[in-house]
């Protein structure tokens, strides 16, 4: 996880917001290390705030569920989110659906 916090953290230095961070765009190279991919949702930043709704819905931060502006920190929930997936082994907001 430290890795993928200080890819995270240099994107955000960069003025980069990657949008879409789940699982599937983490991939793992032959030495072990994570690489971020897949940022074809991802903005340059300069005005600091965005108002689209993009990404996967189950690691979509709550002020892109609302329709709010947004600035980096969604990538940090996004990981959050990725986090308790990893430690727990289920997604976080899954519930059953019962008719």
């Amino acid at each position: 996880m430290y890795q993928l916090t200080s890819a995270l953290a240099y994107c955000h230095q960069k003025k980069v917001i990657h949008r879409d961070m789940k699982p599937e765009n983490v991939l793992i190279s032959a030495n072990g290390d994570l690489k971020i991919a897949d940022f074809g949702w991802s903005v340059h930043e300069p005005s600091s705030k965005r108002s689209t709704v993009c990404g996967t819905p189950d690691y979509l931060p709550p002020e892109m569920i609302s329709d709010r502006e947004h600035d980096s920190k969604v990538d940090n929930w996004s990981l959050g989110v990725m986090l308790y997936e990893f430690l727990v082994g289920k997604p976080t907001f899954e519930a059953e659906v019962s008719y």
